[in-house]
């Protein structure tokens, strides 16, 4: 059996499961064909749901393997404009990954443009010996300047004026006033980054390199020949970075387009992870490589009438994600695996893949579990999922979603043998069943949801901004 000396976690942000063809078959929205090759020779998990929305929060059980649902103990982050429980550092009593695997000899490196983890008090770099921050994705001020050579008017419609998105747009064309070449973009940027760092660390008795890739998310701005795959003609505006919120503010033909957008913003990542395997393949270490694909989550674009990412829309273009694993001795290599998965497992798989044993904690065990069963056999056996995103709780399971603000209010309820597109609520008509999923919510959450105030009432809250993300549009 090959020896797993190193590990490589490729994190892609905003990947929809029903955009990768490993996935969604002939049906899926765009084309992904290194994403594909790579499931062949990988284990596919078909159920991977965020426990805890949205960047940050699921970033925090990537790191740690423990569960950050369900957001006790928030307070606001200063110098942060993201104002969501579960938005905040990795606690410091909480070892990471790259703190377990540098202490068990590992060389260590991050790779990124996520740029919300290198945030003032942020320190998701904890434990990585090398770190390279990428600047300029969405509102990082990688520049002060404004856009000298861009617009912000020509990719906003007039219901956008005058909104936190405008002021986001502003920010972001700033950063990207010199691009020029597919290469400039944050996401070559980063792949290109990863294979530097291979070819010079090629030598390693044994290292972890995570790669994490806020692309697909957007702003959607890819090249024009990966939008033209989908979208051939369009000569309407360029909504590349949608307001959240209802949809409705676009016309079915810019709806149609910002979708062209994303998915070939999906095809361009795909590209470039090719890429990646492809120096990997040079360098010859494939077959000594644990080699991990997941994304975070997914985005809403226009499915129930909502844009963005949503805490009351929770829905599978929301919460569906992907996760693939390649093991170099090939277990599981093409295998489909059922059995609810989420981002606190990929730490314990890791360490029983490596031989690593977790650290003795007074937190107790990890929450996570070894998805390849390595020593045990048992692998996934969830048969349900609650996760949460600001003060919304969701339950899945293969028969129900139901989705509930804390407090145990405003309910929504889907039986998907049904109503499989989830466009009945019945809430109201089988109350005893919301109730019965709600106690389930309440069980994996230690039997309560925190409440939390409004930050600008909390002793943080002269630093208080208002946020981009407030979410109400919809409200």
């Amino acid at each position: 059996m090959a020896d797993v000396r190193n590990v490589i976690w490729i994190v892609l942000d905003t990947v929809r499961a029903d955009h990768v063809g490993a996935y969604a078959g002939s049906g899926a929205l765009a084309m992904t064909p290194h994403l594909d090759a790579l499931a062949q020779e990988s284990l596919l998990f078909e159920q991977v749901v965020p426990e805890s929305m949205p960047t940050l929060c699921i970033r925090r059980a990537l790191h740690t393997g423990r569960r950050t649902f369900p957001f006790k103990g928030y307070r606001v982050q200063k110098g942060d404009l993201v104002r969501l429980p579960g938005w905040q550092a990795i606690p410091e009593t909480q070892p990471t990954a790259a703190e377990i695997l540098q202490r068990a000899g590992f060389r260590t490196a991050l790779i990124t443009d996520t740029y919300h983890c290198f945030k003032p008090s942020m320190n998701f770099h904890r434990g990585f010996v090398e770190y390279r921050w990428i600047r300029g994705q969405e509102a990082d001020y990688a520049t002060s300047a404004p856009p000298r050579n861009r617009s912000v008017d020509a990719y906003m419609v007039p219901q956008m004026k005058g909104r936190g998105v405008e002021m986001l747009l502003g920010r972001y064309l700033g950063n990207i006033d010199t691009r020029r070449v597919e290469e400039d973009h944050f996401g070559p940027q980063v792949f290109r980054s990863a294979m530097e760092w291979l070819e010079m660390n090629a030598d390693a008795d044994r290292f972890f390199l995570c790669i994490d890739s806020f692309d697909p998310h957007e702003p959607w701005d890819p090249p024009s020949h990966y939008v033209y795959m989908y979208d051939p003609g369009y000569e309407g505006t360029e909504v590349i970075l949608p307001m959240y919120g209802k949809a409705d503010y676009l016309t079915q033909e810019q709806l149609r387009h910002v979708r062209a957008l994303y998915a070939g913003e999906v095809t361009m990542v795909d590209r470039w992870l090719g890429e990646l395997i492809a120096c990997l393949e040079r360098l010859r270490l494939l077959d000594s490589t644990l080699l991990v694909v997941a994304s975070d989550h997914g985005h809403s674009i226009g499915e129930h009438g909502l844009i963005g990412k949503i805490p009351w829309g929770q829905y599978p273009e929301l919460m569906d994600s992907v996760c693939l694993v390649r093991h170099p001795a090939g277990q599981g290599a093409g295998e489909r695996r059922r059995g609810y998965v989420a981002h606190h497992d990929i730490l314990p798989t890791t360490l029983a893949a490596l031989g690593v044993e977790p650290p003795a904690s007074r937190l107790g065990p990890m929450d996570g579990i070894d998805l390849l069963g390595t020593g045990t056999g048992l692998g996934v056996e969830r048969d349900h999922m609650t996760s949460a995103f600001k003060d919304y709780a969701s339950y899945r399971d293969d028969k129900h979603l139901f989705i509930a603000h804390f407090s145990g209010e405003d309910r929504r309820l889907y039986v998907l043998d049904e109503d499989p597109a989830m466009e009945r609520n019945v809430a109201e008509d089988r109350a005893e069943l919301a109730d019965e999923l709600f106690r389930a919510i309440l069980a994996d959450a230690g039997g309560e949801l925190p409440v939390y105030s409004d930050p600008r009432s909390s002793e943080e809250g002269e630093w208080y901004q208002p946020s981009p993300w407030s979410f109400d549009d919809s409200e």
